[in-house]
């Protein structure tokens, strides 16, 4: 028997709402906070702390939902959830990432591939060891989510061509811990916290490993932990951060007067964390707004870009041909300077002067604030792209980072794939200085 879970929803109010980093000072650098208004013009309450219920869901992820929510304050047509309680959230990290989508090479998290000693014949896929995240600081990541994708790179329909593969995941752990249950989490079990996807430890492997068959695509996943009384976390696992992006629902259900069910009268999703955010780009002549999207595996994120009038230097490196320029801008309304908050979005362009297509397969970024702190951030592609450039061609795209300091710095590489020998090579990313405005007076 296959059950699935799915949502039938009459829009009767309007629902308003976003999140941020929590209130608490003992949750602001791992939780987000959800804080809503629910307009009720379109329905009758006789009592709204009895005939409405809230659910929120992060990643519509069940496991973690919260309930039982009740309105700090309650006026003719409105109803405001600005809790500093009861709609907190752990921001977790950045899904881990399973590109599937080939079985003619190893891609990023695949060890090796080898022949089954209990079922000969079959191969299974061995992934990297996974290390747990519970104490790194926040790393960006262009995930989707737990969401994932059936897609293959050799064949025209995913659905049909696509190969079922032996997966073999594995945490690393020193050793067991008796009084943790951990599990295998994503949509690609479902979400569901069963024996079929909990982890057994390896003495040999010093890992918690778990074998599963999933059929070819681009995969979110993660390792969760139950307690002996069934508390669910990622702390250990995967950490927790605010900076994390993560997709919230605000679900309003309604009891009207002599009904007998609660229906589902409301769905607002609230995006989290990560570079959501109104980007500011520098013009020569204009002000304008324009509107601008990228590709993500999943489909389109939307940014808003106002154009200012404010000039910016432009960095630019060249390697064997191939011209990689980047542009800052500061984001003032994304920054927190009182909180040592200071948010930067970069537009790159790519320019191919060389005579044979390439293909941009990796990248790898330092990270530095003014204290020296340094971070890394490596990845496959650019957001969510593996873009091939022909020769003569450009491609932009458009990302952001954080900083703890008014002045920091990035650089790095690229990856290159040259398409007609299939030879790998790195291409310089020119350092470039991201600095707050009012610095520079």
């Amino acid at each position: 028997m296959i059950t699935q879970r799915f949502l039938v929803v009459e829009p009767l109010v309007q629902i308003s709402g976003n999140a941020h980093r929590a209130t608490v000072i003992e949750y602001r650098n791992s939780h987000q906070e959800i804080d809503f208004k629910i307009n009720t013009t379109g329905i009758s309450l006789s009592n709204p702390y009895s005939d409405l219920k809230i659910v929120l869901l992060q990643n519509f992820n069940y496991n973690t939902s919260l309930t039982n929510i009740q309105p700090l304050f309650a006026s003719n047509d409105e109803l405001d959830y600005n809790l500093e309680q009861g709609n907190v959230f752990e921001g977790g990290s950045e899904y881990r990432i399973l590109d599937l989508r080939t079985n003619k090479f190893l891609t990023q998290s695949i060890e090796r591939i080898e022949n089954d000693s209990i079922n000969p014949g079959t191969m299974t896929t061995v992934l990297k060891p996974d290390l747990r995240l519970g104490t790194q600081r926040y790393s960006a990541n262009e995930d989707i989510n737990g969401k994932y994708l059936i897609k293959i790179y050799e064949g025209r329909d995913a659905h049909l061509e696509g190969d079922y593969i032996q997966v073999k995941f594995r945490l690393k752990a020193k050793e067991e811990n008796p009084e943790t249950s951990y599990y295998l989490e994503g949509n690609l079990t479902d979400r569901k916290l069963t024996s079929k996807y909990s982890l057994n430890y390896n003495e040999v492997s010093g890992c918690y490993e778990k074998t599963l068959f999933i059929k070819q695509g681009y995969y979110n996943y993660r390792y969760v932990t139950l307690d002996e009384k069934r508390n669910y976390s990622v702390l250990e696992t995967e950490g927790s951060h605010y900076e994390t992006r993560n997709e919230y629902d605000v679900l309003v259900y309604w009891k009207a007067i002599g009904a007998r069910y609660f229906k589902l009268i409301g769905d607002h999703k609230i995006q989290a964390g990560g570079f959501w955010f109104l980007l500011t780009i520098p013009s020569l002549t204009t002000s304008m707004s324009i509107l601008v999207k990228f590709s993500c595996y999943f489909g389109w994120v939307y940014l808003l870009l106002i154009i200012s009038n404010t000039i910016m230097a432009i960095f630019t490196e060249v390697t064997a041909g191939i011209r990689v320029s980047v542009e800052t801008f500061y984001q003032p309304t994304h920054s927190n300077p009182a909180q040592s908050h200071y948010v930067f979005a970069y537009r790159i362009t790519i320019k191919n002067d060389s005579e044979q297509a390439i293909r941009l397969k990796r990248r790898h970024w330092y990270i530095v604030d003014s204290d020296n702190t340094r971070r890394e951030v490596e990845g496959e592609g650019v957001v969510g792209e593996q873009p091939f450039i022909a020769p003569g061609e450009t491609y932009r795209y458009v990302s952001g980072c954080n900083l703890n300091t008014e002045l920091g710095k990035m650089f790095g590489t690229y990856l290159m794939e040259r398409q007609y020998d299939k030879k790998l090579f790195f291409v310089k990313i020119p350092e470039f200085k991201m600095v707050v405005p009012s610095k520079l007076n």
